[in-house]
């Protein structure tokens, strides 16, 4: 009786054991793969090599090819020198060139010489070398670059989610209020999320105690204009459609006037850039364009709806990567552009 016992335990044990092994193998079949590295020759190495040197800027003079330092298996081995021009930090390039050959059959390798800050890049495939590269920083080459900001025009046309998003982004810029109940319970989202607004002039202020008509009296449009400024106090900049009927009313006047008074300054929509595409592709294309056209003072501030500005998330990537900064409207110093 015993050794039945001890037959029948050691049946639900291996049928036990059968069942944990079939739900592991079946578990460790559903696991994604990781993909298989691939081998790359020296040619596609140093082609994508260069691709990302290029995405920072680096102009093409800057970058030599030489004569290999080290003997190697492989014949066509590539190696350059490239200067890095102030403000690039080596480890970045190093970073995003690790990046880029992740999923690939190679090993990266970096040494920094204490003389000449000179760091010298291996690229291997097999243990064999197929590229090498010493990057010089160069205190005397700067890259063309611009400060960049964005004031988001459409706030008051999107919904509360929509603003919600806009406002979880990490990037630096700030939205156009019009003077209304809603935008001041905006403005206090938009602070809370370490953002800027600006107030903006327009047709659409309809509330009364903000309402700029040139039906009012002197003494009632100043206490509108005191009611918006007092209102909207943290504004950053105040901006006026020139091409709306306040601005080509008896009103401008006195506003201009109560703006000099109290030394503040009301720039016209025209001191700003207004990029709208057709399409993703028009879109980006155009604010690449106006990018690199940059005025000779480096700044730009652009008028740009929500949607459009998520849609440039990429390209701000590709700019940010070649010394361009995305800044507040309001650390910048502009004119008419």
């Amino acid at each position: 009786m015993k050794k039945q016992k001890i037959i029948t335990y050691l049946l639900i044990a291996s049928f036990i054991l059968l069942v944990i092994n079939i739900v592991v193998d079946k578990i460790v079949k559903q696991l994604p793969k990781e993909p298989e590295k691939t081998d790359l020759t020296p040619g596609e190495i140093s082609e994508r090599f260069e691709n990302v040197v290029r995405e920072f800027g680096i102009d093409k003079d800057w970058i030599k090819s030489k004569t290999p330092k080290e003997k190697t298996s492989v014949s066509d081995i590539s190696s350059f020198e490239i200067r890095i021009p102030q403000g690039l930090p080596v480890a970045v390039v190093l970073n995003e060139l690790n990046r880029t050959f992740l999923d690939e059959n190679v090993t990266l390798t970096s040494k920094e010489t204490t003389k000449g800050k000179i760091t010298t890049l291996k690229i291997l495939s097999n243990k064999n070398i197929m590229l090498q590269a010493d990057f010089i920083p160069d205190a005397t080459l700067t890259r063309k670059t611009a400060n960049l900001g964005f004031i988001i025009d459409d706030i008051d046309k999107i919904s509360d989610k929509k603003v919600d998003e806009i406002l979880s982004l990490p990037e630096s810029f700030a939205f156009s209020l019009v003077p209304s109940d809603r935008s001041e319970k905006l403005k206090q989202k938009i602070l809370a999320s370490s953002k800027e607004y600006v107030v903006l002039f327009n047709d659409d202020i309809d509330e009364v105690r903000f309402k700029l008509s040139p039906d009012y009296n002197d003494k009632r449009l100043k206490g509108s204009i005191r009611n918006i400024l007092g209102s909207f106090s943290e504004s950053k900049l105040y901006i006026i459609d020139e091409k709306s009927d306040l601005f080509k009313s008896s009103v401008n006047a006195i506003l201009e006037k109560d703006f000099d008074a109290r030394k503040l300054k009301l720039f016209p929509m025209n001191s700003f850039v207004t990029v709208k595409g057709k399409n993703e592709q028009d879109l980006q294309s155009l604010f690449s364009y106006y990018c690199q056209s940059s005025n000779s003072s480096g700044n730009k501030v652009f008028l740009i709806s929500a949607d459009d500005f998520i849609e440039l998330k990429s390209v701000l990537e590709t700019f940010r990567k070649r010394g361009y900064r995305f800044v507040f409207p309001s650390s910048l110093k502009f004119g008419v552009m």
